[in-house]
């Protein structure tokens, strides 16, 4: 039995404010098949939300190995918030929007 794990992703911003990513994780030997996709927003450089759901049905990528998954994290979601920085703002941080000063 292989013991690899393989991970793809990708991921595309706008505006440095709103983010779309997509990725792949195939774990062989756990029998992990999983596809996540996720968004996320970025605000003033501090503040930024993140979500995310794992889409993995029975028999996902069972052209691997002939079964594919086996569900048990399917519809698994995340949500995340997250604050850094304090205290460290500038005055480019209100200008978020822009790509470059």
């Amino acid at each position: 039995m292989m013991n690899r794990r393989y991970l793809y992703g990708i991921e595309t911003g706008i505006f440095k404010t709103i983010y779309a990513r997509s990725g792949f994780l195939l774990d062989i030997a756990g029998s992990r098949y999983e596809w996540t996709v996720g968004a996320g927003l970025s605000l003033f450089n501090h503040f930024k939300c993140d979500y995310s759901v794992i889409i993995s049905p029975v028999g996902f990528f069972s052209c691997i190995d002939g079964e594919g998954a086996s569900a048990v994290r399917h519809g698994q979601w995340r949500l995340s918030f997250t604050y850094s920085g304090f205290g460290n703002w500038k005055n480019s941080d209100f200008r978020w929007w822009r790509s470059s000063d």
